[in-house]
């Protein structure tokens, strides 16, 4: 492994000009490892998103995943892990329409000339980790003079995580997702009750217990910030509900499979529906909220007493 330092930039003849493909569905720290390693190889990387609406949606309703992972936010995650290195450049590449992998190589092949051709550029090292792919690149891109078609960690050694795994997994993987991607993945929780110092009470209570996040929906909506966008992210944010947020939420989305599967909230819970005294209604929360999403929330299965009397003061 080496890394150098490059700057100014100026694209001419002489220049290696290196170019990796890949669906990023979600990136992840082994890309984002890898990419960092052949941009030192290289004087320009041109990193290419490659999306397909139609198996992408496959891809989330296949996965553990709450939401779909927009071509436009997975653009931005990519976009975002490499902002203030002038030698990478993201592309975007639709691949809608093409036979899937790995059939389809020529049709591809003439996309991503095409892609490149518009914006004059070019390119004579393509980067990949799936030894199978090489001979299909010097096929494909046969009238590019002097290719190289480099092969790195086939093995996976450095980073043995996948974007499948990632995706039917998150909380598993969770240490190799970076940190302004977490909030994606994150359980979102809306807690409501028409007595908002009850919900601001238990919201504190919960995110103090699970060592989280607590917010109040409307702020986000009122300051248009995503909930996507909470950097460094636990794996579960709590969030107060109106009335309004709470029924929309729980309301049966249209007859669409994607629309079905995706909801802000994965859990919602309305406070005033718990008929019980304060300390049993944070106990019954406490069981709602492991029994539905068990070790995912990675709670130490013990009873609070016992939790309280470990605890030093000091």
């Amino acid at each position: 492994m080496f890394f150098c330092y490059k700057n100014s930039f100026k694209e001419g003849e002489d220049m290696s000009i290196g170019v990796i493909f890949g669906k990023f569905y979600p990136i992840h720290l082994g890309h984002i490892h890898f990419i960092q390693e052949i941009s030192s190889m290289v004087d320009k990387l041109y990193v290419v998103v490659c999306t397909d609406a139609l198996r992408d949606e496959k891809l989330f309703l296949e996965s553990s995943m709450n939401n779909h992972l927009s071509n436009e936010l997975r653009i931005n995650f990519v976009s975002d892990s490499f902002n203030y290195q002038e030698n990478i450049e993201i592309l975007h590449l639709e691949e809608d329409g093409i036979a899937s992998y790995p059939d389809g190589w020529q049709s591809w092949s003439d996309r991503v000339k095409e892609l490149f051709k518009s914006k004059d550029i070019y390119f004579d090292t393509v980067f990949c980790n799936e030894l199978q792919d090489v001979d299909n690149y010097y096929k494909c891109f046969n009238d590019i003079k002097n290719l190289n078609v480099l092969t790195l960690d086939l093995e996976r050694q450095e980073f043995n995580v996948s974007a499948t795994k990632i995706r039917n997994n998150p909380f598993q993987y969770w240490e190799y997702i970076p940190l302004r991607e977490r909030s994606f993945f994150s359980i979102k929780i809306g807690i409501f009750s028409n007595d908002k110092t009850k919900t601001r009470f238990f919201m504190e209570k919960l995110s103090n217990y699970y060592n989280s996040y607590a917010y109040d929906y409307e702020e986000f909506l009122t300051n248009n910030i995503a909930i996507n966008s909470i950097a460094g992210a636990t794996k579960i944010i709590f969030f107060s509900l109106t009335k309004y947020i709470l029924e929309e939420n729980e309301r049966t989305q249209e007859n669409d499979e994607i629309q079905r599967k995706q909801r802000v909230f994965d859990l919602t819970i309305n406070l005033d529906e718990i008929k019980c005294d304060e300390r049993k209604m944070y106990e019954e929360l406490i069981l709602k909220i492991n029994m539905r999403f068990g070790n995912k929330v990675c709670q130490v299965k013990v009873k609070m007493s016992q939790k309280m009397s470990n605890i030093s003061t000091d």
